[in-house]
């Protein structure tokens, strides 16, 4: 009777204990998640990954004692993650459509270009994240010196 009575109480206690975590993010792409996690291992926070199936997600989920979700969320919130990933120019390429015009090939292009050097930024030591903008030189077709109508510019904001 004695040994029934332990093992109740070890189950309810496991069962109990399984209840006291909560997920913080859902939905990443491994990358981000080991990102994550290794920020909140890094700021004392014991986390969990844990791959997600079917459903409205999929990926990976990470999971904190309920009692480290708000200061969870803080770490993650004061330090961009998970980061928002651009598409390079493998992504935007990839996305053929049956008659590009001009301008969508120029958007694409300025987008994957930018999505690149942001890459680039990233990969630096220190750097949390990067965001760049570009206005490449255009040239008016209408005019006799071929002169630049715009000349070429890039806005870079980096989070360190």
């Amino acid at each position: 009777m004695r040994g029934h009575a332990c093992t109740f109480v070890a189950v309810v206690l496991l069962v109990g204990m399984g209840g006291c975590s909560t997920g913080v993010l859902h939905g990443l792409d491994e990358a981000a998640a080991n990102e994550s996690l290794a920020a909140l291992e890094r700021a004392g926070i014991g986390a969990e990954k844990v791959a997600e199936a079917g459903g409205q997600t999929s990926g990976f989920a990470l999971q904190v004692s309920r009692g480290d979700a708000a200061r969870a969320l803080d770490v993650l919130r004061v330090r961009g993650l998970p980061r928002e990933r651009r598409h390079g120019y493998a992504e935007v390429y990839g996305q053929a459509s049956l008659i590009p015009t001009a301008s969508e090939e120029r958007a694409r292009y300025l987008e994957a270009t930018a999505g690149e050097v942001e890459r680039t930024l990233e990969t630096a030591e220190g750097i949390i994240s990067a965001r760049v903008h570009l206005v490449l030189e255009e040239v008016d077709p209408l005019s006799m010196e071929g002169k630049p109508r715009t000349t070429a510019r890039a806005a870079v904001l980096i989070k360190a």
